[in-house]
């Protein structure tokens, strides 16, 4: 054999080598398929907040950590810098300065040199820690070098004076300065921490609203704060949609008018405790003659009214008319701390009109009792066409000033419906300020729009006062149906010496003023729409909600379903009404409203009205699961509960769409119930359909569904390692064609196998090749050839 040929057998070795290193076994599906994978939104259990003990609790004194209100763990000031704490006590508590009232701080401070032995801490200087409440200076110190040390911070009686008229939310922002007068140049290394051990230890008196009047009833009813408190709604035991009517719309009112952590509950009459009726607010729906506790309650005499021996209710010698709406507000006879309201009348017209005037109070209703005699319209609905400006303060985006050189970053997360075709105008309009002392060149606030930068908005030298900055927004730049998050980057920085830095003298200001202007117009095509994609936020963008829930509602359904309309109302920038019923006929407004499904498809009608339509469908016989999506069949066990969440569109009216909670059992349906009720886990819920096994979330966009994915979820769902069992394609007739189809290889799948063959041959032409080598060799050498 030649040498050139030889060449040419090691030349062809190395290219098929290459050819084999290159191509692997299998190449995945989704790589050539132009269906996309979808990857299922897995919600694990969400760590445990602090559990804080509610408002109750609470009796002239609180141990509240930093822990409880929400703060990392630790708080790391790198010198020089600063740190701002906000927190909200209750807005009745009257706090006691003077030495009553300080702040258990936990730090450390941590020296390199120090820690290295290179200096001797007793002769060292360490800069020094000053702390402010509401900008009032109230304390300096020089920490400790080392860990675990505390220090008591008096919060002095010149910041608690007269709260209620300085101070009327008891908001408190604390400010920790950390800074020397000695070091010029910025050298010092040491870093001091803040834990979340550390802790407000308040004493304080209970005061009573300065204003006692229903048109300010939730702050009367609530003591806004951060710290969680109940309000108990009372029903009949006998309850009808007029009282479901008026406890979600309430519900929804109470929330937008105040950021009160708030636990709603909702009982029967019959289920009343005085324990349970000392622990919280009260809130009594239903006439006299229907709510048997409303009528124990008039034998106390603590109303302005009284109640006849034939319940009927009277005041200033007159008898209520059959559909007159009455409210009272009066504190709570058992437990001071908290206060009662009455919703009654004689007729479910008159209840109407009572939690109507409630919720659009007019400036008359100046006392805490109130009779209605007329129907009553909405004052400040907004239609959704007129959305237009959407204020930070809409969002529950409070104004905040940051101190200090540094960056502060601050978080606006929006919806922009999928109807809406926005206008070439639309922008971000913030409204801010900032100190002289900034620096002009790097100083700035930076805008990201869904992790793209859109502008800076500039900091100008001499510029005092409010100033305004537009920054446009593409609609290329949304997402639309779903959530979109404006970011801030504030950069605060300023030429200075460290010997006079003062982080007060250095502040910038985001008035929640600054806006969102989206002009639109709605689409009404099908066919420009994209799908639904999370089964609350469309629902807070149009002003009116039907609300469908089984004949016979369980008062746990009831209590999720107030949770869950509070939340919505939370959510929305408008002012939303509620319309719930539990006819199994919907009325002819649902073709014109979003609707929101309660139940199972065996006690609400309403669920197997859409079956045809729903993306898990629900077996025509009874709640159990028709074991297919799209193409694909799955097999489940039997006893296994699950939740479930569905959205779909309205097919009647595309603007519009339906929400479905439901489940296989009543066991399943809570668990749903209990899933979409929880704030949190409105960030995690992206598709249109979701399962839901005890307090474990998996969800997706049904229209590609693929098998691993229903291996998982299923799997998840009951726990079990193969829970799935397959089905033959000859088991079940009706889905030969639709099975055949789902697994007949696709272009990726023919490529895979191409790329097999390629493999093979590759393979035994290096061993023909190589078998040739060595013949040739073994020849050579037997014949007294030399090798090179």
């Amino acid at each position: 054999m030649t040498l050139k040929l030889k060449k040419i057998l090691l030349i062809s070795v190395f290219f098929l080598i290459f050819i084999l290193v290159l191509i692997p076994y299998e190449v995945g599906y989704a790589s050539f398929s132009a269906q996309t994978t979808p990857v299922p939104e897995t919600m694990d259990v969400i760590p445990e907040p602090t559990v804080i003990p509610e408002i109750n609790s609470y009796q002239n004194s609180a141990n509240i950590s930093f822990r409880e209100i929400g703060l990392p763990q630790i708080i790391d000031l790198h010198y020089p810098s600063s740190a701002d704490i906000y927190v909200d006590f209750p807005d009745r508590w009257l706090i006691a300065g003077g030495g009553y009232s300080y702040i258990d701080l936990h730090y450390d401070l941590i020296d390199p040199n120090v820690e290295a032995g290179l200096t001797d801490p007793s002769l060292h200087q360490f800069p020094r820690v000053e702390v402010y409440i509401n900008d009032t200076f109230v304390n300096t110190f020089v920490p400790l070098n080392g860990k675990e040390h505390t220090i008591r911070i008096d919060i002095p009686s010149s910041v608690l004076l007269s709260p209620q008229t300085n101070n009327p939310n008891n908001e408190f922002d604390i400010r920790f300065e950390y800074e020397a007068n000695w070091d010029d140049f910025c050298e010092y290394q040491g870093v001091f921490t803040i834990y979340d051990s550390s802790s407000f230890i308040l004493n304080f008196v209970n005061t009573e609203p300065i204003r006692f009047s229903l048109n300010e009833y939730s702050k009367i009813l609530l003591h806004n704060s951060f710290i969680q408190e109940t309000v108990l709604f009372v029903i009949p035991d006998e309850f009808n949609d007029t009282d479901l009517n008026a406890v979600v719309n309430i519900s929804e009112d109470i929330t937008n008018k105040s950021f009160s952590n708030i636990n709603w509950s909702v009982i029967k009459a019959s289920q009343v405790t005085t324990d349970l009726l000392s622990k919280s607010s009260i809130i009594l729906v239903g006439s006299p003659s229907r709510n048997s506790f409303l009528a124990t309650i008039y034998e106390q005499s603590i109303f302005p009214t009284t109640l006849s021996p034939t319940s009927e209710i009277q005041y200033q010698e007159q008898t209520l008319k059959e559909n007159e709406g009455l409210l009272q507000l009066v504190p709570s006879p058992y437990n001071p701390q908290f206060y009662l309201m009455t919703v009654t009348g004689n007729s479910d017209l008159g209840i109407e009109r009572a939690y109507s005037s409630l919720i659009n109070p007019t400036p008359a209703m100046v006392s805490n009792f109130h009779i209605e005699k007329e129907d009553v319209s909405p004052l400040h609905q907004t239609a959704e066409n007129n959305l237009a400006e959407i204020l930070f303060s809409d969002l529950s985006i409070r104004e905040k000033t940051f101190y200090g050189i540094g960056e502060h970053q601050s978080f606006i997360p929006f919806f922009v419906p999928r109807n809406w075709e926005i206008g070439p105008d639309s922008a971000l309009v913030i409204n801010y300020a900032h100190s002289v002392n900034l620096s002009p060149t790097n100083s700035s606030i930076s805008v990201a729009l869904n992790n793209k930068m859109l502008g800076s908005i500039p900091i100008e030298k001499n510029a005092v006062g409010d100033q305004q900055f537009i920054i446009p927004i593409k609609k290329e730049n949304l997402k639309f149906g779903a959530m979109n998050v404006f970011v801030l980057n504030s950069i605060v920085t300023a030429p200075i010496e460290c010997a006079e830095y003062r982080p007060n003298a250095h502040w910038l200001a985001i008035r929640d003023s600054s806006f969102l202007y989206l002009p639109h117009n709605i689409i009404t095509d099908m066919e420009d729409l994209g799908p639904l994609s999370h089964p609350l936020y469309y629902l807070a963008y149009q002003p009116n909600l039907l609300i469908s829930l089984p004949e016979n509602p369980s008062i746990e359904t009831v209590t999720n379903l107030t949770k869950l309309v509070a939340l919505i109302g939370k959510l929305s920038p408008l002012d939303m009404q509620f319309q719930v019923t539990t006819s199994p006929d919907l009325p002819q407004e649902s073709l014109t409203t979003n609707e929101l499904i309660i139940g199972q498809p065996s006690t609400n009608p309403q669920v197997r009205s859409y079956n045809d339509q729903l993306p898990q469908k629900f077996s025509d016989q009874d709640d159990k699961l028709v074991e297919s999506i799209g193409n694909i069949p799955y097999r489940i066990p039997n006893d296994i509960s699950i939740g479930l969440i569905e959205v779909l569109p309205n097919v009647d009216e595309s603007n519009y769409g339906v929400t479905i909670v439901s489940g296989t059992s009543p066991e399943g349906l809570q668990w749903a119930l209990n899933a979409i009720t929880v704030p949190d886990n409105q960030y995690v819920m992206n598709g249109d359909l979701f399962y839901i096994y005890e307090d474990k979330v998996l969800g997706f966009q049904s229209q590609m569904p693929i098998r691993d994915t229903l291996d998982m979820i299923i799997t998840n769902m009951s726990e079990t390692p193969t829970p799935l069992e397959e089905i033959q394609v000859e088991e079940v007739d009706e889905m030969i064609s639709t099975v055949i189809d789902q697994y007949t290889p696709t272009e990726s799948d023919t490529w895979n196998e191409n790329l097999k063959t390629i493999r093979n041959y590759s393979l035994t032409g290096i061993i023909l090749i190589g078998i040739s080598l060595a013949i040739f060799t073994i020849t050579k050498t037997t014949r007294g050839g030399r090798r090179r």
